[in-house]
């Protein structure tokens, strides 16, 4: 057994003799691993960027519920950082609007996810055919 050490995890991995792949690194190899690692750090950032909008969509709902709430009596609806009062129907129909324009965030951002995670599938597959067990390419 070889040890191999893995730089993410900060671990030393053992790789058995057998398991081991002479496979010379190819300029295209190594344009993949390289891809595969933006695309896993980019994956970070999109999740981040989806817990977010889910957190605003839950603030709004809470909101809407709020308004309901109210019963008929005016709301006050914070800009910046300044409130205005506004009639039920006028703030429920601000909320609504901006569910609307962050939801429509939050399903692009979850498109953009999804092709990327099928992009970095593709690079994973096509690089363990190749290497096998000698290259180690996991995602955040």
């Amino acid at each position: 057994e070889e040890d191999r050490f893995n730089e993410k995890t900060m671990e030393t991995v053992l790789v058995n003799k057998e398991d081991e792949c002479e496979a010379p690194i190819l300029r295209e190899d190594q344009d993949m691993i390289n891809e595969f690692a933006r695309l896993n750090n980019k994956k970070g950032g999109l999740n981040y960027e989806i817990q977010e909008f889910e957190h605003k969509l839950e603030g709004f709902s809470d909101a809407s519920d709020e308004i309901m709430m109210a019963e008929g009596d005016d709301v006050r609806i914070k800009a910046g950082e300044c409130f205005f009062v506004v009639d039920e129907d006028s703030a429920t129909s601000i909320i609504e609007d901006m569910q609307k324009k962050i939801h429509v965030e939050f399903e692009k951002k979850k498109e953009e996810l999804g092709a990327l995670e099928e992009r970095m599938a593709h690079l994973k597959a096509s690089l363990y055919a190749k290497f096998g067990k000698t290259i180690y390419l996991e995602d955040s």
